[in-house]
């Protein structure tokens, strides 16, 4: 599709990618296999003065603005090659200097099917992440004239999507083999006394490549 889900566009609780040093690896176990990556890296940003966006966090990481790494990583489990399921996290400090200091914990699992069938004359795929974001107590707002708050509020967020994608691969249609279609849900739940960064969003997009 031609967007991010919600959780990953901008404004969403995850980052799309990070600025930083990674290290990865699998290993078979059996008829099975493990995978696993780990990483250290400039951390999110809490926003603290923006009244539209206050408690949220930003990923444009390409500057450290709290002398604090972020570290994070992931681990998928291949039950069957058709089939990962897995787990990843993101800690750190948000806070930029001069706020109170204030954590972040991201958290995940996703999951991944893909399958190319004869009774299905072609390959299905279904995806799916759910991500929760939690980041500590902390009070925002800028005084004086024009200022806002002070607003303090339990700054938990969760989010996720669903997508299936199916493309008739085996059929005996030639131009049919180069079309895929795609449907994906995605939503974000917020808290409701954030500014206009709370309550809720769903969203339903569908699509046709070629």
């Amino acid at each position: 599709l031609p967007d991010d889900p919600l959780v990953f566009s901008d404004g969403g609780l995850a980052p799309g990618s990070v600025l930083g040093a990674f290290i990865s690896g699998g290993l078979p176990i059996g008829m099975t296999k493990v995978n696993y990556a780990l990483y250290v890296s400039n951390g999110p940003e809490l926003i603290t003065t923006d009244p539209t966006a206050a408690g949220s966090l930003g990923f444009d990481n390409f500057t450290d603005l709290n002398q604090n790494k972020a570290v994070g990583g992931r681990v998928g489990f291949l039950p069957i090659p058709q089939l990962e399921v897995g787990y990843s996290f993101l800690c750190g400090q948000a806070s930029p200097d001069g706020f109170q200091d204030t954590n972040a914990f991201l958290q995940a699992v996703d999951f991944n099917y893909t399958r190319e069938s004869e009774a299905l004359v072609g390959a299905i795929s279904l995806r799916s992440e759910w991500v929760w974001s939690h980041v500590g107590d902390a009070t925002y707002g800028v005084p004086g004239p024009g200022g806002f708050g002070p607003l303090n509020f339990n700054n938990d967020r969760n989010g996720g999507y669903a997508m299936i994608s199916y493309r008739p691969s085996l059929s005996s249609i030639k131009i049919l083999r180069n079309f895929e279609g795609i449907f994906r849900y995605d939503r974000m739940d917020g808290p409701q006394a954030a500014p206009q960064g709370g309550g809720h969003e769903q969203r339903y997009t569908f699509g046709l490549d070629y």
